[in-house]
């Protein structure tokens, strides 16, 4: 399943539940905990209040709040949709139909633009070797349930001729965090020009940290980034 089927699975589970919604039902939810909480269901359940009380709410996320035990304190998932359907003039059927569109937006929105303290994270360390030569180092890391592809990295020369790097990174679990180490630096010459490519794809785009070392003196660093790409080139000041 990809993570947005993930968390709508939980978000259904949860919703079955007499008491819907809390912290003691959402800490069943690790996507959702990981996402929002950084695995802590108390933040989790604060950050998804907190979100949908500043989201523009129409009748399906409303639906969901109403099922989920957000906005209603009715003591079952059906109690919960009859009373959202009294108050809207909707049957039940139609109120768990816009139930169900609404835990969709809501899985949609927990697996991109609200899980901003769980993206994965690239850190690429330059360290200044000589007058007109630094190496590049990297490390990463991502929760455990989000699937990432391996670090691709390319180094290109004035001649635009591309040469793809395998980096043989070391992994470590970390808990919620599988961490990767790339012990092999990378040689990138000043003169002539070299560029680095890194590029890290998978369910959420990485977040990137890119930190110069050294006398750096007469030097430049250009960093590039959109989505899953971060380049980096390093020249001297004219």
């Amino acid at each position: 399943m990809t993570l947005e089927e993930r968390v709508r699975a939980e978000l259904l589970a949860i919703r079955k539940t007499a008491d819907g919604m809390t912290v003691a039902t959402l800490s069943a939810s690790p996507v959702t905990c990981g996402l929002l909480g950084n695995g802590d269901p108390l933040v989790a359940y604060n950050a998804i209040k907190h979100l949908l009380l500043d989201a523009d709410a129409d009748t399906a996320l409303s639906a969901a709040m109403s099922s989920l035990g957000l906005s209603s304190d009715q003591a079952t998932h059906l109690g919960r949709l009859e009373e959202f359907g009294f108050a809207h003039h909707y049957d039940q059927r139609q109120v768990r139909r816009y139930s169900d569109k609404g835990i969709r937006q809501l899985a949609r929105s927990i697996a991109t633009h609200w899980a901003t303290i769980s993206v994965p994270q690239l850190d690429v360390t330059v360290v200044q070797t000589g007058p007109d030569t630094v190496e590049a180092f990297a490390r990463s890391r991502h929760h455990y349930y989000i699937e990432m592809r391996p670090l691709r990295t390319t180094v290109r020369g004035n001649d635009g001729v591309p040469n793809d790097l395998d980096l043989a990174p070391t992994t470590r679990d970390d808990g919620l965090w599988l961490s990767y180490q790339y012990p092999n630096g990378i040689q990138l010459a000043v003169k002539p020009e070299t560029s680095l490519t890194l590029v890290w794809a998978g369910e959420l785009w990485p977040k990137y940290a890119v930190q110069l070392i050294g006398p750096v003196e007469q030097l430049v660093l250009t960093t590039e980034s959109l989505g899953s790409k971060l380049m980096l080139t390093v020249s001297r000041l004219p």
